[in-house]
């Protein structure tokens, strides 16, 4: 079997595309992330953490990340609030579980169209 060398206009866009895609959806994370942390603390105070996460599967990650730097010495834990430990699939369970959506992100970010897919 033979490589080819490929200088075809679709070998040269897909990377440039690849890099624009995952640039799109690293700042669409940060922004949910931002306006999650912002805007539940505005409305239920520093410990909605704990009172509106829908369950514990959605911690998971916060606290597996907490416990493994903390299991290596020469880690400096740098605090983040737990929202940074999610994947954007807990993130949307947050978007939308306990009545936060209707009471916190409906009037900032409009339908639920976009998230119930």
């Amino acid at each position: 079997m033979s490589v080819q060398n490929s200088n075809s206009l679709t070998d040269t866009l897909v990377p440039h595309y690849n890099l624009q895609a995952y640039s799109l959806v690293y700042e669409l994370e940060v922004f949910l992330r931002e306006v999650t942390i912002r805007d539940m603390e505005a409305k239920f105070g520093p410990t909605w953490w704990k009172a509106r996460i829908p369950d514990q599967d959605a911690k998971r990650p916060f606290t597996e990340s907490v416990d493994y730097e903390r299991s290596k010495r020469w880690m400096n834990v740098v605090w983040q609030h737990p929202v940074y430990y999610l994947l954007l699939t807990d993130l949307r369970k947050i978007l939308i579980n306990k009545g936060n959506w209707r009471e916190v992100f409906s009037l900032r970010l409009g339908g639920m169209d976009a998230l119930s897919q």
